[in-house]
Formats: C-alpha cells, structure tokens, sequence
C-alpha cells in the first residue's frame, strides 16, 4: 500500500510511504507523468524495507536509481522525459498534474502497489 492521500497540492512537501511489505525486501519504486503534448516524465529509485516491512522515503535512503540517499521529493525532482531535450509542458494551470507511483518487487518485476 503507497500512502498518503492520492491527491495533494503541486508545490507542498509529500510524503510517500510503503507499509505491508515483506522485511528487508528490495523494491523499485517508480513514478511517471504525462504532460500536456503526451511526453512522458519518469523517475525511479531501490529501496530495501525495514525489519516491519515499511518503507518510508523521508528516512529510507535509495540505493540506486534516478537518484541515492535520503530524498523525499527524489521521485519527482529526479523525473526526466522519455523524450530527450523536453520539457514539461502545462497549458491549463487549472487542472491537476497526475504523477502516478508504482511499487515493484526487485527480484521479479512483480507489481506490488500503485497510485
């Protein structure tokens, strides 16, 4: 389970938590985005879960990936275009930027939680 809430505001800290997880499990965590010309953004890191089988990315260090170390906001910051030399592009202001999260079993690829 990736928790909090599915929606917040754009430019307010957010913290991502995995709980329900198998102890010590290694998971890549990855998230995505889509702008408004349909480039797609994404981000990934490894995370190994603690001995109660949570992660928690405002103390859980990643390992590998987009970005190392102790990074809350890393999944999003750290998001690149899929597309080289793009960039984001927002034409209505007023509507919500989706980023979407999953969860994956290092070892197999199997999805294990999304939002």
């Amino acid at each position: 389970r990736i928790l909090p809430s599915a929606s917040c505001l754009f430019d307010k800290m957010v913290q991502i938590r995995l709980e329900g997880l198998a102890p010590h499990k290694s998971v890549k965590l990855r998230s995505k985005l889509v702008d408004d010309r349909g480039v797609t953004f994404t981000a990934s890191a490894l995370y190994v879960s603690d001995k109660t089988g949570q992660i928690d990315l405002s103390t859980s260090p990643s390992l590998a990936g987009s970005f190392t170390g102790v990074e809350p906001m890393g999944l999003f910051w750290a998001m690149t275009p899929d597309t080289p030399h793009s960039k984001h592009l927002k034409k209505n202001v007023l509507s919500p930027t989706s980023v979407e999260f999953q969860a994956l079993c290092e070892e197999t690829g199997e999805l294990l939680a999304s939002g």
